[in-house]
């Protein structure tokens, strides 16, 4: 007997920056409706949308923040992609600390999906063989559709 039901739950995450001009932050409201009409359709179980910042310093991350993007990099180890240029560290100028240290900076939105706890796929991320996997094409696979063919050219997180 054959069954549809999934082993474990399906959790997709849409994360966005605080402040996003008004353009990024209308396409972030488009992408977090259509993961409602897919939780809606049943091709995911929870959806849920979180801010973060647009850039931290590294040796002063927000405990929560470190540990979402350390798992992140994590699952892009586990798979072989990387998470540049949509993530980098950049080093910038700190006028309280008065010199120049490491900052993270954070696309202007991701799509984490979690199997359970486990993080089973970040969008955006760049794959060798494929090249770079857009937030849109997180949304097609949660379909099960593949635009492998169809992939716009990536642009850096800043």
């Amino acid at each position: 007997m054959h069954s549809n039901k999934r082993e474990g739950s399906i959790e997709v995450v849409l994360y966005e920056r605080t402040e996003l001009p008004p353009p990024a932050a209308e396409r972030a409201d488009c992408v977090h409706d259509r993961l409602v009409e897919l939780e809606e359709n049943g091709h995911v179980d929870a959806v849920t949308r979180e801010e973060w910042v647009k850039r931290t310093p590294v040796e002063d991350c927000d405990d929560e923040l470190r540990d979402t993007y350390l798992s992140f990099e994590s699952w892009a180890d586990e798979e072989g992609v990387r998470l540049t240029p949509f993530f980098q560290t950049r080093e910038c100028f700190s006028s309280a600390a008065g010199e120049h240290t490491d900052w993270l900076v954070m696309p202007a939105f991701c799509l984490a999906v979690y199997d359970g706890d486990d993080v089973s796929a970040i969008y955006p991320h760049n794959d060798d063989e494929d090249g770079a996997k857009t937030v849109e094409d997180g949304l097609q696979a949660l379909i099960g559709e593949d635009l492998s063919d169809a992939t716009p050219e990536a642009l850096a997180a800043d």
